[in-house]
C-alpha cells in the first residue's frame, strides 16, 4: 500500500493529542503504537549501524558496496529517522558514535581503535591469570 505524502506528526503534537484526548483510548493507543514504532527504529537502526561497520571492517563488500542489501536498509531506515524527526539531516549517517544496544557491544570491536586493542589485551591478561590458576 502506497501513502500519500504527509508530514509526520512531532513530539510535541503527539504530546499535545495525548493529553487533548484523554478520554479516547482509541487515539491513545495510536499515538502509543507510533511512539513505539519510532523508538524500536532508532535501536534498530543503531543495530544497524554495527552491522555495517563490522562487515566493512570485515570487508563484506557485497553487502557494504552502495547498491548492497545491508548499505541499502541502512539507508532507508535512517532516511526514515530523519523523516520523522527524529535526528537531525546533518549528522553523519554511519551512525559512528551511535549508542550500544543492549548485547550488541561485543559486536562492534574494532582491531585499529586503541581503546578496543587496550580491552583486548586486558582480557587476555585476565585469561593468562585464570589458566595459571
Amino acid at each position: 500500500m502506497t501513502l500519500p505524502p504527509f508530514k509526520p506528526p512531532t513530539i510535541d503534537e503527539l504530546r499535545d493529542w495525548y493529553r487533548r484526548y484523554r478520554t479516547n483510548e482509541d487515539v491513545w493507543r495510536l499515538i502509543l503504537e507510533v511512539q513505539h514504532a519510532r523508538m524500536t527504529l532508532v535501536e534498530m537502526t543503531a543495530l544497524l549501524g554495527k552491522v555495517e561497520r563490522a562487515a566493512r571492517r570485515a570487508d563484506f563488500g557485497r553487502l557494504t558496496s552502495g547498491a548492497a542489501p545491508l548499505h541499502s536498509v541502512s539507508s532507508l531506515a535512517w532516511e526514515e529517522m530523519v523523516r520523522a524527526g527524529l535526528v537531525n539531516s546533518s549528522i553523519n549517517p554511519t551512525m559512528a558514535d551511535a549508542p550500544t544496544t543492549k548485547g550488541a557491544a561485543g559486536f562492534d570491536f574494532d582491531p585499529d581503535e586503541a581503546e578496543d586493542r587496550r580491552l583486548e589485551e586486558l582480557a587476555r591478561m585476565i585469561a593468562r591469570a585464570h589458566q595459571t590458576r
